[in-house]
C-alpha cells in the first residue's frame, strides 16, 4: 500500500514519506521483475538524503535497523543545550551541571595522592594515637582529608569564570578593528587586547587560557594537579584546598612523629634491664611503626611543594596579584599594581567578596539565548 504524508508531520518526515511514495511507484512500474532488479532500481532512484534514507527506508530488513534509524532522527530533531554545542575544551558532567577542564583525569591522580596516604594514616596511626592520647585525634584525622578532597573536587568542577564567545562584528570582518585599546583602572592606564578567538576585548585581568581555549576572568593559572583553569570563580576554593592540604601534611607528620616516640617508650620499658644499647632499642621501636615512617617521609616531601605554594599565594593575596600577572608584569615601584588597594581590602576581595554568577546557564537551550552585540 502506498504511504502518504500525514498532517502535522515535520517537513523532514513529509519529505521522507514523499520520497518513499515515489520509490513504491517506481517499484510498481517494474512489477514482475526479479528481487535483485527491484533492489537495483530502488538504489538508483531512491532518496539521497541521509535522514530520509535511514529513517523511512521501506526496504529496511529488520526492526533493529528501524529502531536505530528512529534514534538518529530523534537526535537530529533534538533541542540542543549550551553545553552540548560548547566552543571550548572544557568537559561537562551531570547534564551540564558541572564543568571540568580538558585534562580532568589528572584530578583523579591528585585525589589518589591524598586519599591513599589518608587511608593508611587512618588504618595504622590514628587508631593508636586515639587510644593512647585522645579520641579527638581520630576526629581530626577524618575531617582534614575530607575537606582537602572536598575543596579539590569543588575547584575542579566549578566554572572558573569563562567569558562567552561573541560573533565578529562588521568592523572586525572588514579588518578595521583596533588590536588594543586603553582603559583606566584606579587612575592607571591598562591596555586590553582584542581576542580573535572569542571576538571581544578581554576585560582587565582576563586572559585566554590556551589549554581550556576560552577567556577566563581574573585568570590565575592552569593547574595540572586540579585539571582545570584557576580563575575568578574558583580561586577561593583553590586556596582552601592548598591551605587545608598543607595543614594536613603537618598534622600527619606530627602524629607519626608522636607515634614513633610513644612506641619507643613502650619498647624501652619492655626491654628495661636487657642490656641493649640505646640505638638497638630505637631500631626495634622503628620496626614497629613502618606506616608512620613512610607517611612521615611522604608528608615531609609533599609539604615542601604545598607549603611553598601556600606561601606564594599568601603573598599574591595580600598584594592583589594573580600568578599570571606576577610572572608577566612583576609590579614594583616603577610599575605599580593598579588593582591593589591595601592589604585589608585585598584580603577581603579574595576571601569575603561574593562569588560572581556564571555568565551562562549551560543547561539552557540554544534557541532561548539572547543574542547581544559583541563586547
Amino acid at each position: 500500500m502506498m504511504q502518504h504524508p500525514q498532517q502535522g508531520q515535520p517537513p523532514l518526515l513529509q519529505q521522507a514519506s514523499s520520497r518513499n511514495e515515489n520509490n513504491s511507484n517506481n517499484i510498481g512500474s517494474i512489477e514482475g521483475s526479479s528481487p535483485l532488479e527491484i533492489q537495483a532500481k530502488q538504489e538508483e532512484e531512491g532518496s539521497k538524503s541521509f535522514e530520509a534514507f535511514h529513517c523511512f527506508n521501506i526496504f529496511s530488513k529488520d526492526k533493529g535497523m528501524q529502531q536505530q534509524d528512529a534514534a538518529v532522527l530523534k537526535t537530529l530533531n533534538k533541542r540542543l543545550r549550551v553545553y552540548e554545542q560548547w566552543q571550548g575544551k572544557e568537559q561537562f558532567f551531570m547534564g551540564g551541571r558541572l564543568m571540568a577542564g580538558p585534562n580532568w583525569k589528572a584530578c583523579i591522580g591528585t585525589v589518589s595522592l591524598i586519599a591513599i596516604p589518608s587511608g593508611v594514616f587512618l588504618g595504622f596511626v590514628a587508631p593508636y594515637l586515639s587510644k593512647h592520647v585522645h579520641t579527638v585525634i581520630m576526629a581530626f584525622s577524618c575531617i582534614l582529608p575530607f575537606f582537602s578532597l572536598l575543596f579539590l573536587l569543588v575547584t575542579a568542577c566549578t566554572d572558573p569564570g569563562v567569558i562567552p564567545r561573541q560573533e565578529p562584528d562588521a568592523e572586525y570582518l572588514t579588518g578595521q578593528k583596533p588590536r588594543s585599546k586603553d582603559v583606566w583602572v584606579n587612575g592607571q592606564r591598562v591596555v586590553v587586547r582584542y581576542n580573535d578567538t572569542c571576538h571581544f576585548y578581554q576585560p582587565p585581568r582576563a586572559h585566554h587560557c590556551s589549554v581550556n581555549d576560552n577567556c577566563i576572568e581574573r585568570f590565575d593559572h592552569h593547574c595540572p594537579w586540579v585539571g582545570t583553569t584557576i580563575g575568578r570563580r574558583n580561586y577561593r576554593t583553590f586556596l582552601l584546598f592548598v591551605y587545608v592540604t598543607a595543614v594536613t601534611c603537618l598534622y600527619v607528620f606530627g602524629c607519626c612523629l608522636a607515634q614513633m616516640f610513644l612506641r619507643h617508650r613502650e619498647v624501652a620499658k619492655e626491654l628495661q634491664g636487657s642490656g641493649l644499647s640505646y640505638t638497638s632499642i630505637w631500631l626495634r621501636s622503628l620496626a614497629k611503626v613502618p606506616a608512620a615512617l613512610t607517611l612521615m617521609g611522604f608528608s615531609f616531601l609533599f609539604f615542601w611543594f604545598i607549603g611553598g605554594l601556600s606561601a606564594f599565594h599568601g603573598y599574591l593575596v595580600i598584594t592583589n596579584q594573580t600568578t599570571y600577572e606576577n610572572f608577566r608584569y612583576n609590579h614594583d615601584a616603577n610599575r605599580p599594581n593598579p588593582y591593589s588597594r591595601g592589604v585589608l581590602y585585598n584580603c577581603w576581595e579574595v576571601w569575603c567578596a561574593p562569588r560572581p554568577r556564571r555568565h551562562l546557564n549551560y543547561r539552557a537551550y540554544l534557541d532561548e539565548l539572547p543574542r547581544g552585540p559583541p563586547i
